[in-house]
């Protein structure tokens, strides 16, 4: 994703933008680094409360396993997808 920094991979497509989480074996680490990732971006980029994120990922998110496998038996990737937004729904809804 452009002008967006993070420590770890963020990807887009048409639709929507993806978090990713990687460590070394820990499944639920890299799921939690995937999410968190998520939940900052909407935080950070389009002016969602913490709680506010993390209830629309609840509802809108696809958390996922992108590796647990070989060619690196011992890194795990996780990623955290959402539909791409022109601005902050959670706004309006207030």
């Amino acid at each position: 994703m452009r002008g967006v920094s993070s420590a770890w991979p963020i990807t887009e497509n048409a639709h929507s933008i993806i978090t990713h989480g990687t460590t070394e074996g820990d499944l639920s680490e890299a799921l939690r680094i995937a999410c968190d990732e998520a939940q900052r971006l909407l935080v950070d980029e389009w002016g969602f409360s913490a709680e506010d994120a993390f209830i629309f990922l609840s509802v809108t998110g696809d958390l996922g396993i992108a590796q647990f496998c070989h060619p690196c038996p011992d890194t795990v990737i996780a990623r955290m997808s959402f539909p791409k937004l022109p601005s902050n729904p959670t706004a309006f809804a207030r």
